[in-house]
């Protein structure tokens, strides 16, 4: 519409649709590289796992649930634990990143009592 228009006057681009329920995309804005396509994700990223979000904005650190992993769509869907109504949905991409916002909760981890000693 207009709103298009007006934005390709101003920078000589067109704009292109982007789907809204993506959260974030990778940061050069394309698809993925192969490699990553058929990456995997770090084993403590699993449904009903606990993890630690990083607000990019803020620089907040969030206790999150991850509950849903789909490899189809490639992205997980965390809730935070503050407000189980608010949702993030995070591509596949961005969490095998260096830019990933979520990290292993270290409060969940069970401690690994130390070795016994063959004595």
């Amino acid at each position: 519409g207009k709103q298009n228009a007006l934005l390709q006057a101003l920078t000589g681009r067109r704009a292109v649709p982007q789907p809204a329920h993506r959260a974030w995309q990778t940061s050069a804005g394309h698809a993925p590289t192969p490699q990553r396509r058929h990456a995997i994700l770090p084993g403590w990223v699993q449904q009903g796992a606990t993890a630690n979000y990083t607000s990019r904005s803020t620089g907040r650190v969030c206790s999150v649930i991850i509950e849903k992993v789909s490899t189809s769509r490639r992205e997980v869907t965390i809730t935070f634990e503050e407000d189980r109504g608010t949702w993030k949905c995070l591509p596949f991409d961005l969490l095998l990143s260096t830019e990933s916002p979520l990290a292993p909760d270290r409060r969940s981890r069970p401690s690994v009592a130390p070795a016994a000693s063959a004595a």
